[in-house]
């Protein structure tokens, strides 16, 4: 058995007008255990984290393959009071009725006040939170 089986995950939105921002909260309601992470090619915003709208998955409109030099881990200790949070974070453009969200990685054209589905897509956990653009 992993330490990893404790692992869990919410996501919150913290987004304010013109900044997107999506806390990803890596916790424990169990035991203390090392956490290590790594996110250098931003797997996260283009692999994990996909938007719906109702059951259909929405298609980026650019993706970026960012290959860095150095794949760095951290490793962060996990317990009740001390989660680790991944702030994914991007810019939302006024595109008339659309708005267009740009991540570093990846961007998606959206339509303005409507309601989609943020989904966090793992092995351990899926994890959904809805967003209205």
């Amino acid at each position: 058995m992993s330490n990893y089986d404790y692992l869990k995950l919410k996501l919150k939105n913290v987004s304010e007008k013109n900044l997107f921002s999506i806390h990803i909260i890596h916790y424990t309601d169990s035991q203390e255990f090392d956490f290590e992470f790594e996110n250098s090619t931003y797997w996260i915003e283009r692999g994990l984290l996909n938007f719906y709208d109702n059951e259909t998955e929405i298609n980026e409109v650019e993706s970026m393959l960012i290959n860095p030099i150095k794949r760095v881990k951290t490793t962060h200790k996990i317990s009740i009071n001390h989660p680790y949070i991944y702030n994914v974070q991007g810019e939302i453009i006024d595109k008339g009725d659309k708005v267009l969200l740009k991540i570093k990685a990846i961007s998606y054209l959206l339509e303005k006040n409507k309601k989609y589905l943020l989904k966090f897509r793992s092995k351990k956990a899926t994890n959904e939170l809805e967003i209205l653009f």
